[in-house]
């Protein structure tokens, strides 16, 4: 399965700006079982006992796609939407998209828990005392299916006068589910797959004049999963 390559414009005319931001990523590439026949069908059985319907496994078995995984790791942007240190003064925002594959599509799903770990750059020599070498803020973020939401929601200090860098890194997972109201969904580790964008410009354009991606990457560790769509 492929997420397909996007390109995203927005536009402000509500408030008489236009966007000018623009951006793309590469699809994520889920492989299928390397010895399915070419245009072979996807296997969708056992039915799912939930929907009666057929489901999407990720489990790297015969017919099946292989396995994702729950973890993902990238470069951030701090936020930044006034002037001040550090410079240069570009203002912007980061957000992040998270979502999992462990969903029963149109029916009640437990939240996913996601750890979060952010490190902001060094700017001196190693360090442990000096709060620009690698400084981790840990946090968390909690989500149903998917969410996108900017780094400052997530923890007011993961901005650029806080960290005193303008970049860092993050560690997201691994993600878990718990259950919350929805006995008929699973628990446990969980797919987390996510997709880190940032705005740049002006206030009052919605800092949307540019607009760009960072990638990231897993840490191999896989995770077997079936999403249950629902009619």
């Amino acid at each position: 399965m492929s997420v397909p390559r996007k390109e995203f414009r927005q536009e402000r005319e509500s408030i008489g700006t236009r966007s000018t931001g623009l951006s793309a990523y590469s699809a994520l590439q889920i492989q299928a079982d390397p010895a399915l026949a070419n245009n072979g069908l996807i296997g969708t059985t056992p039915l799912s006992d939930e929907t009666g319907q057929g489901q999407l496994f990720f489990d790297g078995a015969p017919g099946h796609y292989t396995q994702i995984t729950g973890s993902f790791a990238g470069d951030v942007r701090f936020d930044k939407i006034a002037a001040g240190a550090p410079l240069p003064n570009v203002l912007g925002e980061t957000l992040i998209t998270f979502l999992t594959l462990d969903v029963l599509s149109n029916l009640p799903n437990n939240p996913t828990f996601v750890p979060l770990q952010f490190w902001n750059e060094s700017l001196a020599t190693v360090s442990s005392t000096n709060p620009a070498f690698e400084a981790l803020t840990s946090t968390m973020w909690e989500f149903v299916c998917w969410d996108q939401v900017q780094l400052s929601t997530i923890n007011v200090n993961l901005t650029q006068a806080f960290q005193g860098t303008r970049k860092g890194i993050v560690r997201a997972g691994p993600a878990v589910k718990v259950e919350n109201g929805a006995p008929n969904d699973g628990t446990g580790f969980v797919t987390l797959l996510g997709l880190i964008e940032t705005i740049e410009g002006t206030a009052a354009n919605s800092f949307l004049e540019r607009k760009y991606n960072f990638n990231t990457v897993n840490n191999s560790v896989d995770i077997p999963t079936k999403f249950v769509p629902f009619p």
